[in-house]
């Protein structure tokens, strides 16, 4: 009896985890993640964003609405676009969200956490702990590093906990929408998690809420912070869809080489050895190349 209790929960939390769908909601999706430009009008027909949608995700290009279109259309994700449109101006807010992204002019950024999920407020050390494996994610494969700040208002990247409007013009949508997002490099780089969302550090052994995990979306945001945009490689850390728990985050290829283009690859540590019957110098030790 408790097993089937368990199964018709599920069930409710996976239904009310997925949001209705209409025609309507497709064209404000493909405006908001940058596939039809603002000017865009249904009698222009939406058949080629469609298929760009289709395409850039890897799916049959149908050009029509069809289930497995509607089925990404109503994930969780990210909520920067995937494409820029040509027709923002530097008044609009989310061209400030996608404009510059470019680099930071130096290798080493420092970051601080100013406020934490509902759901962590008990487990703030544990926050403080995947953030910066997340930044450590990014460190380990290019030349660029990072410190934790003592001073939220210095640091070079602010990281938050938000709901719905929180003052920079890019309302978070409630749960299961919009996850997080982040400022590109000359933006501030900030990044904002939606607190509607179940945040969880680990992986609950029964899913009876639609948990969300922290460290995969910090690893994600933290690459927009640094300049990266959202990648077609649906094995990529920077795809921009959230396809659940993964116990085993790794940067993909293309995350590399977009990473180490900005940054350089990791600074290597040389060291001279010293020649036989020759006493060690300590201070021959290279440590910078």
């Amino acid at each position: 009896m408790s097993t089937l209790c368990y199964f018709i929960f599920s069930l409710f939390i996976v239904c009310i985890d997925s949001r209705p769908f209409t025609d309507d909601s497709s064209i404000e999706y493909l405006l908001k993640y940058g596939y039809v430009e603002s000017s865009f009008r249904v009698r222009d027909g939406i058949q080629p964003a469609l298929i760009r949608f289709q395409e850039f995700h890897g799916l049959d290009k149908t050009g029509t609405l069809d289930e497995n279109t509607i089925h990404l259309m109503q994930q969780p994700r990210c909520g920067l676009p995937d494409f820029e449109t040509d027709e923002e101006d530097s008044s609009n807010v989310r061209f400030r969200l996608r404009a510059s992204k470019n680099k930071w002019n130096r290798n080493f950024l420092t970051y601080a956490i100013g406020s934490y999920a509902e759901e962590l407020q008990l487990e703030k050390e544990g926050v403080h702990l995947q953030i910066r494996e997340a930044f450590n994610k990014w460190s380990e494969v290019s030349g660029i590093s990072f410190a934790e700040s003592s001073s939220y208002r210095k640091a070079d990247i602010q990281i938050d906990f938000f709901r719905g409007n929180h003052g920079d013009g890019y309302s978070f949508d409630g749960a299961s929408g919009v996850l997080a997002h982040a400022f590109f490099p000359g933006s501030g780089g900030n990044i904002h998690f939606d607190d509607a969302e179940t945040w969880q550090l680990k992986k609950p052994k029964r899913t009876f809420r639609p948990y969300k995990q922290l460290y995969q979306i910090a690893v994600h945001e933290i690459g927009h912070s640094l300049g990266l945009t959202h990648s077609r490689d649906k094995t990529a850390v920077m795809a921009p869809v959230y396809n659940g728990w993964n116990d085993n985050i790794q940067l993909s290829n293309n995350d590399i080489k977009q990473i180490q283009r900005r940054y350089g690859t990791p600074k290597k540590i040389k060291a001279i050895v010293p020649k036989r019957n020759t006493p060690f110098d300590a201070s021959r030790i290279n440590f910078f190349d």
